[in-house]
């Protein structure tokens, strides 16, 4: 099976989105992390609005389970598509 996102995929985000609902699980967004953005999927969301992710690949994914959950400040908008 072929990872949906592949390096060098241009992809749309929606920077706006999340300034009127808060990010849901499931939904597939974009975050900082170091110096990098990364495409995660939410899958939980924490009482005090943090937010474990996972990459779409789960079996070779940095994600949450190394990094711990993320901050509402480093989600940087929602994923629409890519192409």
């Amino acid at each position: 099976m072929e990872p949906f996102f592949k390096s060098g995929d241009k992809v749309v985000i929606n920077r706006i989105s999340y300034l009127f609902f808060q990010p849901q699980p499931g939904d597939i967004v974009a975050l900082t992390h170091r110096d990098s953005i990364l495409l995660k999927q939410i899958k939980k969301v924490s009482s005090n609005n943090k937010y474990f992710v996972a990459g779409i690949n789960i079996v070779d994914s940095h994600d949450s389970r190394n990094f711990g959950k993320v901050k509402r400040e480093q989600i940087v908008g929602k994923f629409l598509t890519k192409y």
